[in-house]
């Protein structure tokens, strides 16, 4: 395995310009993905400088990133929140490093959806880079999820995103709004 490896990074994100980025959904607001690569002792963001001395497109280097993600253990937890409305939502939890990157990785998302929800169709959210939520699409309808988003989004020290993406099979396919009712439906690659 290379070094390369993908990062998500708030839509304000102050390095967007200087560093190779591109948005996770092609709607404004929309976190970025941005490459990483380790070179002893650091970890550097991917610029296009960097991208030319490694001799890679962009395209290439995100595909070995997805590569090299998809190879990394993602183990899952049960965790049950209390909603706003007093109610419980059984949320599964994925806290690593790098946990919002995954929402890249349909692969770990399908077997989560199949194997452990027993869903097609799941609510991912990442209030923070360290933090994957992921819970059945259909109880996200109510509201409750977004608030318990919201909620973890608003006390993180470096907040990501308080989107709550929707994924069929284990594939990106838009967010939902405010409301609770998707917001947009818009396919990317990945």
């Amino acid at each position: 395995m290379d070094t390369l490896l993908p990062v998500l990074r708030p839509a304000t994100w102050p390095e967007r310009d200087r560093c190779w980025a591109r948005p996770l959904l092609p709607l404004p607001g929309s976190p970025l993905v941005t490459l990483i690569q380790q070179v002893e002792p650091l970890l550097v963001t991917l610029n296009p400088e960097r991208l030319a001395l490694l001799g890679l497109t962009p395209a290439e280097a995100e595909a070995r990133a997805l590569t090299n993600l998809a190879l990394l253990p993602a183990r899952w937890r049960t965790l049950q929140s209390p909603t706003p409305r007093g109610g419980w939502l059984e949320l599964q939890v994925l806290q690593t490093p790098l946990a919002a990157s995954r929402i890249l990785d349909p692969g770990v998302l399908t077997h989560l959806g199949h194997q452990v929800i027993g869903a097609d169709a799941l609510a991912v959210a990442l209030p923070r880079q360290d933090l994957l939520l992921a819970t059945p699409a259909a109880w996200a309808l109510d509201g409750d999820f977004g608030a318990v988003v919201r909620s973890l989004h608003g006390e993180a020290p470096a907040p990501l995103s308080t989107w709550v993406f929707l994924l069929q099979e284990g594939v990106l396919s838009g967010v939902l709004a405010e409301s609770g009712r998707p917001a947009a439906a818009t396919t990317t690659e990945t």
